[in-house]
C-alpha cells in the first residue's frame, strides 16, 4: 500500500475546467521526451498503472513514479483499444517530428530530397490517423476542389 494519498489514473491531475488545467495537462501528455523511452519502460509504465487501478501495486512505489508511470501511459497507448501507438502515431511525436519534416522541407525546395520528404509527411499523418483511430484507415482521401 502506499504511503501517499491515492488519486484515479484515469483522470487528468489538473482541473480540467479551467484553461490553465487543460493547457498543463496537453502539455504534459505531448511532451516529446516520451518518444525515446525505451519499449521496456513503457509496458512496465503500463504494468504499474493497471497494478495501481485495483489497489496492487508494488511495496514502496512513490507518488512521482506512479504520476510518471501515468505520464508514459497516457502518451503511448491508445486510450481506447490499450494498445501500444506507433512511436509516429503518438500525439508527442507530432510537433517535432512534424517540425523537422517541414523545415527539411522548406530548407531543400530545390533538390530531388524533398520528393522523399514529400512523402515522408503523408506517411507520418497516416499514421497518426491509424493509431487514433485504433484501425486501418482509408489510404488517402481526394477533396474536389471545383477543378
Amino acid at each position: 500500500m502506499a504511503a501517499f494519498p491515492r488519486f484515479n489514473v484515469d483522470k487528468p491531475l489538473w482541473d480540467q475546467s479551467s484553461f490553465s488545467g487543460r493547457l498543463k495537462h496537453f502539455f504534459w501528455v505531448t511532451d516529446p521526451r516520451t518518444c525515446i523511452v525505451s519499449e521496456e519502460t513503457l509496458d512496465s509504465a503500463k504494468e504499474l498503472v493497471e497494478q495501481y487501478r485495483i489497489d496492487k501495486e508494488p511495496p514502496g512505489t512513490t507518488w512521482e513514479q506512479v504520476v510518471y508511470a501515468k505520464k508514459l501511459y497516457e502518451s503511448a497507448f491508445h486510450p481506447d483499444t490499450g494498445d501500444k501507438q506507433n512511436v509516429f502515431g503518438r500525439m508527442s511525436f507530432q510537433v517535432p517530428g512534424g517540425m523537422a519534416i517541414t523545415g527539411a522541407m522548406l530548407q531543400f525546395y530545390r533538390c530531388l530530397k524533398t520528393t522523399t520528404l514529400e512523402w515522408l509527411e503523408p506517411e507520418m499523418y497516416q499514421k497518426l490517423r491509424e493509431s487514433c483511430a485504433g484501425r486501418e484507415v482509408p489510404r488517402y482521401v481526394y477533396f474536389n476542389k471545383g477543378l
